[in-house]
C-alpha cells in the first residue's frame, strides 16, 4: 500500500522517498501469536508507532519570516506602521534621522 501511495505522489510531482523499515525482533505478544518478522501485523506496528510519535510531537507548519528595513519620509511613518501591522509584522527598531524614518521589522512572507 505504501508503494502505491508513493507512486501517486511521485506522479503528481511531489518529491517522494519510500522507506522499507524492517523490524528486528518480535514482541512477546507477536511471538505468542506465531507471527514472523515478515508479517504485515509486525510491520504495521512499526508504522503505527512512527505515526503516533509524529502526532505526539505536535508538528506545526512554520511560515518563512523576513527581516526588513523600511526607510520612508517621516510624514509617512504612520502609514508604513499601519501596513506592517496589517501584515502582523513585529517591529524591532525605529530610527529617525533628518526627515526620514527607518523601521526594522520581522514580517511573514505570506
Amino acid at each position: 500500500m505504501g508503494a502505491q501511495i508513493a507512486a501517486h505522489l511521485a506522479n503528481a510531482g511531489v518529491p517522494t522517498i519510500l522507506l522499507d523499515i524492517a523490524p528486528r525482533e518480535l514482541t512477546p505478544e507477536e511471538q505468542a501469536k506465531g507471527l514472523t518478522l515478515e508479517s504485515k501485523e509486525v510491520r504495521n506496528r512499526i508504522a503505527r508507532a512512527g505515526f503516533e510519535a509524529a502526532r505526539k510531537a505536535k508538528p506545526v507548519l512554520l511560515e518563512p519570516i523576513m527581516k526588513i528595513d523600511v526607510t520612508a519620509p517621516t510624514e509617512y511613518q504612520g502609514a508604513v506602521m499601519n501596513t506592517l501591522s496589517q501584515r502582523n509584522a513585529i517591529v524591532t527598531n525605529t530610527e529617525t534621522s533628518d526627515s526620514y524614518t527607518t523601521i526594522s521589522a520581522e514580517v511573514s512572507m505570506n
